[in-house]
């Protein structure tokens, strides 16, 4: 069995500026969020905001698809510190179908995660890297 098996809950994620390196909270300074990987190589995420509500128009509506990310895939591990996720189920369509590379590093029951150089639905075009903590439930 590989150490990063289990549940895990979202101690913060942030999106890092390619261009200046300035860390920016991606869902607020205590945002919700769990992470699972299954011994038999699927893994589920689910991250969002904690300050949000139930909508009362189409603009909320909007507001709450911002305000998260969910995803599903088949994942390997290469080498130590390489995650490989090919994505089959996706809060954001282009995702799916897609290979995604993350660097990870496990200290005890503390995994953190970031991304390759990528862009994210959230920040458009600009480059940068999710940066993310997560710690074992």
């Amino acid at each position: 069995m590989n150490a990063i098996v289990g549940a895990w809950k979202l101690v913060s994620i942030q999106w890092e500026d390619a261009a200046s390196g300035a860390l920016t909270d991606m869902y607020g300074s205590q945002p919700l969020g769990s992470l699972i990987f299954s011994q038999s190589g699927r893994m589920s995420a689910t991250l969002m905001s904690s300050d949000r509500h139930d909508p009362k128009d189409a603009n909320d509506e909007a507001a709450l698809f911002r305000s998260m990310m969910a995803y599903a895939a088949a994942y390997s591990l290469e080498g130590t510190d390489t995650l490989l996720l090919d994505v089959d189920a996706a809060w954001f369509p282009s995702w799916i179908g897609g290979r995604h590379v993350r660097y990870y590093q496990l200290d005890g029951d503390v995994l953190s995660i970031r991304s390759a150089r990528t862009t994210h639905p959230k920040w458009g075009s600009e480059p940068g890297c999710v940066v993310m903590v997560w710690r074992r439930m």
